[in-house]
């Protein structure tokens, strides 16, 4: 399993577990980033994985999120269009290997951040985590949470979002 936070202008960070602990990695182009994915079976992506309907800001799963409080921003806006674009670019590629692919939502998870991954078990392979690292790893813990029935999925007409 890979929890991967998809960035446009930056280095992507993916995370993966290594027996007990869980490893980072940075890398940059879509080859890079699909070559490396293709050694899991589930992917979980921090970044939209489809579009809203034609001439609307936010699909029909942004708004539950935004109704629970939960900010989320518009595809419409340059940088998000560019993300979700790039994220259902890979994502189709994925899964023309076969492999599973769900969108996550990093902003949703609320607990402690460092707690959390020590109260499920496992330890970091650094501490020192900038917001990019830690959202990646909580894609990866939204993957393995919702293969034990322990996550939420919000699923509509324009896609669905595996959250914790």
């Amino acid at each position: 399993m890979l929890g991967i936070d998809l960035s446009v202008k930056r280095y992507s960070y993916l995370a993966y577990f290594d027996n007990k602990t869980i490893r980072l990695k940075s890398l940059f182009h879509d080859e890079e980033i699909i070559n490396f994915s293709k050694n899991f079976s589930i992917v979980l992506i921090d970044a939209p994985l489809s579009l809203p309907r034609k001439n609307k800001h936010f699909r029909d799963i942004d708004i539950y999120l935004k109704k629970r409080r939960i900010n989320v921003l518009p595809i419409t806006f340059k940088h998000m269009k560019e993300l979700a674009l790039r994220g259902i670019s890979i994502k189709n590629i994925l899964e023309m290997h076969g492999i599973l692919v769900f969108e996550t939502f990093p902003s949703a998870f609320n607990g402690h951040f460092f707690e959390f991954i020590n109260g499920l078990g496992y330890s970091l392979e650094k501490q020192n985590l900038i917001k990019d690292e830690k959202d990646a790893i909580i894609c990866l813990l939204a993957g393995k949470l919702y293969l034990e029935n322990k996550a939420g999925i919000i699923v509509g007409t324009e896609g669905k979002i595996v959250i914790i």
